[in-house]
């Protein structure tokens, strides 16, 4: 609903961008304060999914929080509490960090989400699915998740491209179509979206279930990484 955003996107330049749109958590009202990525210091922070029993949680999750991360959650979402619970795994929350550590606090905040969702389930008997494709960057590295808490439910999907570009092709009949570049071993553009961008299904690698992947810079040729997920 932005008319700005159009030409805003035709100026702005950066080597790292998140985009994010998606409806709100049920029996919550559309505002701006609730809208993703957040932002907290270095680091950038969204959500594609929902926490079961979010309602039921809340008060524990938040009670758990310091005064500064408490203070910091401006809107009523799931995901701003659970990015405020990211934050509260890091040793140090204005020093940059190896991605490791942060590869470690993001699946102790899923581990954290699954058992405060059992005990708020198990107290009222229960069985929702939490949907938790978290994506965290700190302007460097990038850490995003698919994750889903219960056996045999269907995980949100996530995907991955890499090459050496990602730009517009005109094939002079049906207009632009963006596409993937492999012109060489470097990963220069790397993208991870919950649906393929593009009608190249090739390019487009499936996130396993309940899974992390890692991206970290890497002045030669980039890096990526993808590990499992257990809770």
């Amino acid at each position: 609903n932005n008319l700005n955003l159009g030409r805003l996107a035709r100026k702005v330049r950066s080597p790292l961008i998140f985009a994010h749109v998606r409806a709100a958590y049920p029996g919550m009202p559309v505002s701006e304060v609730n809208c993703h990525p957040f932002v907290y210091g270095r680091y950038m922070w969204m959500h594609n999914g929902s926490i079961a029993s979010f309602a039921k949680l809340r008060r524990k999750l938040e009670t758990s929080l310091t005064d500064e991360l408490y203070n910091m959650i401006q809107g009523k979402s799931d995901s701003e509490a659970a990015f405020a619970l990211f934050l509260a795994q890091l040793p140090n929350l204005h020093k940059r960090l190896p991605a490791a550590e942060l590869q470690r606090a993001m699946a102790a905040t899923v581990s954290l989400i699954c058992g405060l969702v059992a005990e708020a389930q198990a107290a009222c008997s229960t069985n929702e699915v939490s949907l938790l494709n978290f994506v965290l960057s700190d302007g460097q590295t990038i850490i995003a998740t698919r994750f889903v808490d219960r056996p045999g439910a269907q995980a949100a999907t996530l995907y991955y491209a890499s090459g050496s570009s990602f730009a517009a092709q005109d094939d002079g009949q049906t207009g632009s179509e963006y596409t993937m570049s492999h012109e060489s071993r470097q990963q220069c553009a790397v993208i991870v979206t919950s649906e393929p961008l593009s009608a190249s299904s090739h390019d487009w690698l499936a996130v396993p279930r309940n899974s992390i992947v890692t991206i970290v810079p890497d002045s030669t040729r980039g890096g990526s990484q993808t590990v499992e997920l257990r809770v």
